[in-house]
């Protein structure tokens, strides 16, 4: 596929669930529409095991449904000055390194700001690495405060328990 996304190749590759939805069981090849761009499916992606939940909004899981196609090939169709320019609902990227996730997020939002002037901040991007940084601070706060909130718990009743205890003498 790298070559299909420097030649901007209108191709896609399906989820095992967006392939049966739109063809059946039976075939795997053919062409689909993506609002307004034909793409040929040259692939169907193997199922993704993955938890059925959520962090923080963002859902974990629905992998099989999606349909994935060349990051240049999208561009290409969303740039304002082309003749076939389209609306993107949602992009995922898979990065080589997570080690750079931060400042490649800070890239896309520069890229994205530039590209889409007219709706500035009509965009996110959201960066799994940090939900999950934001998860434990939330868990690790909780815990405190479930652990202050025993505490308190324990001393009134302790204070109670001696009190009956030195007026019932």
């Amino acid at each position: 596929m790298r070559n299909d996304n420097s030649a901007s190749a209108p191709v896609c590759v399906l989820g095992p669930a967006a392939k049966d939805s739109l063809f059946g069981v039976a075939c795997s090849r053919g062409i689909v529409k993506l609002n307004e761009l034909w793409c040929n499916v040259i692939g169907i992606a193997g199922p993704q095991l993955a938890p059925q939940s959520e962090v923080s909004g963002v859902a974990n899981g629905g992998h099989d449904n999606l349909i994935y196609a060349p990051l240049n090939s999208v561009l290409y169709r969303e740039d304002s000055q082309s003749w076939m320019k389209d609306e993107v609902d949602g992009l995922y990227l898979h990065l080589a390194s997570t080690d750079t996730s931060a400042t490649d997020a800070e890239v896309v939002r520069g890229i994205f700001t530039e590209c889409c002037a007219s709706q500035r901040g009509d965009f996110s991007v959201i960066i799994p690495a940090e939900l999950l940084a934001q998860q434990k601070r939330n868990r690790g706060l909780f815990n405190t405060v479930m652990v202050a909130i025993a505490s308190i718990s324990l001393l009134v009743g302790g204070i109670g328990i001696m009190k009956h205890h030195a007026g019932g003498r």
